[in-house]
């Protein structure tokens, strides 16, 4: 309805507001208050909001299609991980 009386105007402003909510769903799932402490709330959220908003430009870029988004995320979780382990060694 509302792109049918603004037209591209409209669709921008839907689109932007998809993309926020898209970026906080992505960062309550992954420290959500309640269940992570408040410190760690409060230190991560931008960081899981920023990788929120990427994933939602990535997704947008490649005309919805997920998949991409997923193997980046993956990927990006893979390097955290090998990152990480290989401190032990």
């Amino acid at each position: 309805l509302l792109s049918g009386c603004f037209g591209p105007l409209a669709e921008k402003i839907l689109s932007n507001k998809k993309l926020i909510l898209s970026s906080v769903l992505f960062m309550l799932f992954h420290v959500m208050p309640g269940i992570v402490p408040w410190s760690t709330f409060l230190t991560f959220w931008s960081y899981y909001f920023f990788f929120g908003v990427l994933f939602s430009l990535i997704t947008i870029f490649q005309k919805g299609d997920l998949i991409v988004s997923i193997v980046a995320h993956g990927v990006f979780n893979s390097i955290i991980w090998i990152v990480r382990y290989a401190s032990y060694l």
